[in-house]
């Protein structure tokens, strides 16, 4: 959307309009124009695996004070290849 700003900045100009952003996105919006991002997520859980998936052993495990229960998570590196 900047960039469409940018680009129509010389044309309002030299009609010696002075549109803002937000005004450009409210005519946008007004003539239904704007179109939505698409939002990218990455996959990076795979439980079809073929290795041994472990059991969540503190499921229904009542904690009652600091340091009864250690977990850890697994954190995935993006990478020019994919996720590591």
């Amino acid at each position: 959307m900047r960039k469409l700003v940018k680009s129509l900045d010389d044309e309002f100009t030299k009609a010696n309009l002075k549109v803002g952003r937000d005004t450009l996105f409210n005519v946008l919006r007004k003539h239904q124009m704007l179109t939505l991002r698409k939002k990218y997520s990455s996959r990076t859980t795979n439980s079809l695996h073929r290795f041994y998936k472990y059991k969540n052993i503190i499921k229904g495990v009542e904690i009652t004070r600091p340091n009864q229960v250690w977990v850890s998570d697994i954190t995935y590196i993006r990478t020019v290849k994919g996720f590591v």
